[in-house]
């Protein structure tokens, strides 16, 4: 087993790589903090329905990364999420665009707790019974999620902007999608993505890293009789979008509206272009939509909007910026919005607001180091895109004004522009 120290000053007990027999990349943070956190990541998410796997293309219904994650805590023995609860823990699990989690945390019982977790992702014990009974209850949260206003914004936001791309999907699919996932889908995914050499474990906590460097020596999964890597097959997407504007009416408190702006042509395909395209978009966004800008006070003083947020994802082929506003006066809103992306294309940025950006970026980063959980977080899926995990470190200071003001004009274009509305019946403007 490879073993290597990160040493930093971010890092109050130094960081631990273990790289085990298997292909199983472990991180360990030793920390003084009561409780253990561990959470195991596979590099398999929503996004992955099209990829070749043993010699043979597959396509997948939408929703399956989600369905699957469902389906890994039905064990042989149970719900393995009774098993957790017998030991103490507290288990949960994610999926996202790229990645599925599954997580626990718990003041003792650290090792019995991990073993399990290690146990779940290699042997699941769902069949054809088990994931009509799941199918069923995902199909409920579906539809229960169709009735939450974020929920509904932004998915036709997605489908408003994305033609081709599997981004404009929602993590868990659709109601339909779902209908067509059967049990042979899902051992597809699983015999693809869950192998050791595709996944992260980080784990923090008050232990010794050379005890745990020997349980997981002892203990860590068994090396695969055949090995083998998928080739995910790239997405294309076409120029502009598929609906300029699309409202939905359901009941909400206050009207929410999200303005998406896609990614389009040659985008970063690497794991460093990709940190650089993101962090350099989030300057952007804090600049012109966050608290200290000069569009967020105008809204607040003009009484337009009381919440104002900027986010972007991305990943290998897209990227996608979605500003969100809960407002009352939805085309007042949308026109100062436009007009502020507008002026800032036109006039560019200035150099300290870039600095500022920069400095405020390198605090939040040094106060994450604080929160075990959000590190582990950080770290894999840094490490999903082979970056390491101080590299964002290096990055940063190397950010000029001048690479932020062109993408502000590449990326915020209103011809890759959509927005998407939810108001209430008798909501008015």
């Amino acid at each position: 087993m490879k073993h290597k120290q990160w040493e930093h000053e971010l890092f109050p007990s130094n960081l631990h790589e273990y790289t085990l027999p298997s292909g199983l990349s472990v991180w360990a943070m030793p920390t003084k903090q009561a409780r253990y956190h561990a959470a195991l990541t596979v590099h398999f998410g929503a996004l992955d329905l099209s990829f070749e796997s043993r010699g043979k293309t597959v396509d997948l219904p939408a929703g399956v990364a989600h369905f699957l994650e469902h389906q890994m805590f039905t064990t042989e023995t149970g719900d393995a999420f009774d098993e957790f609860a017998r030991l103490g823990a507290s288990a949960n699990a994610y999926t996202g665009y790229e990645q599925t989690t599954y997580l626990f945390s718990t003041a003792e019982e650290f090792y019995p707790s991990l073993a399990l977790l290690l146990t779940l992702v290699r042997s699941p014990g769902f069949d054809k019974v088990t994931v009509e009974k799941e199918r069923g209850i995902i199909e409920q949260e579906l539809r229960m999620y169709d009735d939450m206003p974020y929920f509904r914004v932004n998915r036709n936001l997605r489908q408003a902007l994305y033609s081709r791309h599997h981004a404009r999907f929602d993590v868990g699919g659709s109601v339909e999608s779902i209908g067509q996932i059967t049990a042979d889908h899902l051992w597809e995914a699983f015999g693809s993505f869950y192998q050791p050499h595709n996944m992260v474990l980080f784990v923090a906590g008050d232990f010794c890293a050379e005890e745990l460097g020997q349980w997981l020596t002892d203990n860590g999964p068994p090396v695969l009789a055949e090995p083998f890597c998928v080739k995910r097959l790239s997405q294309t997407e076409p120029s502009g979008v598929v609906e300029k504007r699309v409202e939905s009416v359901i009941p909400v408190a206050v009207p929410i509206v999200q303005i998406g702006f896609k990614d389009v042509g040659d985008l970063p395909v690497n794991g460093t272009g990709i940190l650089r395209q993101e962090l350099v978009t989030s300057l952007v966004h804090h600049a012109l939509f966050g608290k200290s800008s000069i569009l967020y006070e105008d809204l607040y003083r003009a009484g337009l909007a009381g919440q104002l947020s900027a986010d972007f994802e991305s990943g290998p082929h897209y990227g996608l910026s979605i500003i969100t506003a809960e407002t009352d006066q939805v085309e007042a809103t949308l026109e100062r919005v436009l007009e502020a992306i507008d002026v800032a294309r036109t006039g560019g940025m200035a150099r300290e607001t870039a600095t500022r950006g920069i400095r405020r970026m390198l605090g939040n980063l040094v106060s994450m180091f604080n929160h075990p959980e959000s590190v582990g977080q950080f770290i894999v899926s840094q490490l999903l895109r082979e970056v390491g995990p101080l590299t964002i470190m290096e990055i940063l200071p190397d950010i000029e004004v001048q690479e932020l003001n062109e993408r502000l004009r590449e990326h915020l274009d209103k011809e890759q522009c959509a927005v998407s509305i939810v108001t209430a019946p008798s909501s008015t403007q």
